[in-house]
């Protein structure tokens, strides 16, 4: 049979993070071989084509309405084995995929989320399928959902991450330590200066950036925004992807010192000028974060992943937590004092070593020329 892919990486639409680490991970292979075809598919929209989009749309309304619902399945499935069962039972899921399978027929299959990685190990043992299968943890939690034996390869993003896995029964010569997967542009940074310039900003300004991820969740006290805009020599550049009333609402303040965006495509370099990232604690914004050794401040961690990625940024030094509107204001104030943020910038750097995108992208590839 002929193979219309050599890589099929397979994501799913909660949130974008998922999204971004396949995105890159594409860049990354195709930088080792430029020749090999990759594709990236949504694996809800494989097996549920109609109803994908409605349950989404679920999920977006129970992380602003419902999270500890949320986190209640979140942390269940981690104790009760069972739980993890039920995202992969479908028996009508796995023949639409195999059907999916039987088509495009890829050399390897690449999951970047948990129920992708349960759904293919299924797939492998009830069809007896020898295809190649390799994950991308996403955070830096080594929870039960990503764990089957039927996985190939683990990418991982921390030498910690690599022991917890080892300490649950995977091998270590299934797990390679690569942080998680960023695009290149988060990795070869132009000079700070030149690209504050660029972007219309003097020397002496303070960038701080704010982010809150797909759903634009991000402080939503009028007050703080006015108070933000008048600390000295401080600019704002907020992106609130589809918080639209967040957007609005900052519109009408019309303050100068407010650079206002829905959506952006120079994410990285905002990252390399600012001296501040206040956003969610998203495994893939982190190791972006760390790219660009900007310290980060989590306002509010709400969804399970994020709470426990969140201890990942105190034990490495990179950043605080803040849980309300005058915590967050006196830790600003704190980030922008010099030698806190060169404390914050060395953690940061220290980090740096685990990122090898290059590493990423020959272990994908060595599994094509088995």
């Amino acid at each position: 049979m002929q193979n219309k892919f050599d890589v099929l990486i397979l994501t799913a639409g909660f949130g974008t993070g998922h999204v971004a680490v396949s995105q890159a991970l594409k860049e990354h292979i195709l930088a080792e071989n430029s020749g090999l075809r990759v594709h990236i598919v949504d694996f809800y929209e494989i097996i549920h084509p109609v109803f994908h989009k409605i349950m989404y749309k679920g999920y977006e309304v129970l992380v602003r309405q419902m999270p500890q619902l949320y986190n209640k399945y979140y942390y269940a499935k981690e104790k009760h084995f069972f739980l993890l069962k039920l995202d992969t039972t479908s028996r009508y899921s796995i023949k639409k995929f195999d059907s999916y399978m039987r088509d495009i027929n890829p050399k390897v299959v690449i999951s970047t989320f948990p129920s992708c990685t349960g759904y293919l190990a299924k797939y492998k043992k009830e069809y007896r399928s020898k295809m190649p299968l390799l994950t991308c943890i996403t955070d830096v939690v080594d929870n039960n959902e990503w764990l089957y034996k039927e996985n190939d390869l683990y990418f991982v993003a921390d030498p910690l991450l690599k022991e917890g896995l080892m300490n649950k029964g995977i091998s270590k010569n299934k797990i390679v330590v690569t942080g998680i997967p960023i695009r290149t542009r988060f990795i070869h940074n132009e000079e700070t200066q030149i690209l504050k310039e660029q972007l219309g900003y003097k020397p002496e300004d303070r960038i701080i950036l704010l982010m809150g991820g797909g759903l634009g969740l991000l402080p939503r006290n009028e007050i703080f925004y006015k108070w933000l805009g008048n600390l000295k020599n401080v600019k704002i550049v907020a992106l609130t992807s589809k918080n639209n009333g967040l957007y609005h609402k900052l519109q009408e303040l019309q303050d100068v010192n407010i650079r206002l965006f829905e959506y952006c495509d120079k994410v990285p370099e905002y990252m390399r000028i600012a001296d501040i990232l206040i956003g969610k604690s998203g495994g893939i914004t982190m190791f972006e974060a760390i790219a660009s050794t900007l310290p980060i401040i989590v306002y509010k961690p709400i969804l399970g992943q994020e709470i426990e990625n969140c201890n990942y940024i105190r034990e490495k030094g990179i950043g605080y937590i803040a849980d309300d509107i005058r915590g967050l204001k006196q830790t600003i104030l704190n980030c922008l004092d010099e030698d806190v943020r060169d404390t914050l910038m060395k953690n940061l750097q220290g980090l740096q070593q685990a990122i090898d995108m290059k590493l990423l992208g020959e272990k994908i590839v060595e599994f094509l020329d088995k």
